[in-house]
């Protein structure tokens, strides 16, 4: 059956911004596991929301964030946080700051609010700037759908 809206979906349109996050509970002075998990919900300029492993870190832990434009493979993550972090791997985005919030998260998981202490203020607007462009592509394309 042909189309007549003019609308074209393709693979591109489901493309996820890839990144990998990987924490350092400073308080705890351990790596959060599972770094899959870790997941961002939401930002601002001064916090963001993330999505850790169950019993990773507790209201008021400090927490060091480096953050990959890029999913690193299971074998590159494990090796960088063998040394972070002591040792700052290039390239990456480094914030930290302070959990100010937290709440039960899906099973397994608590979301996190970070009030955000020190930053790369250059990469975390670059990073901020590119989600925020890749959610109104997708505003977008479902307003040209419901049109």
């Amino acid at each position: 059956m042909a189309d007549d809206s003019g609308i074209r979906i393709s693979a591109k349109d489901f493309e996820r911004i890839e990144y990998t996050i990987i924490a350092y509970n400073m308080t705890a002075k351990s790596t959060v596991p599972d770094t899959a998990n870790i997941q961002l919900v939401e930002f601002g300029d001064d916090h963001a929301d993330f999505t850790f492993p169950d019993k990773s870190c507790s209201q008021g832990h400090n927490i060091k964030f480096c953050v990959f434009m890029e999913r690193l493979t299971p074998k590159k993550k494990k090796e960088i946080v063998k040394h972070f972090p002591d040792v700052e791997p290039q390239g990456p985005i480094y914030f930290s700051g302070k959990v100010t919030a937290m709440e039960p998260g899906s099973t397994g998981t608590i979301v996190v609010n970070v009030l955000f202490k020190q930053v790369d203020d250059e990469g975390w607007t670059a990073f901020c700037q590119k989600m925020a462009a890749r959610q109104k592509q997708i505003i977008d394309q479902v307003k040209k759908m419901k049109d």
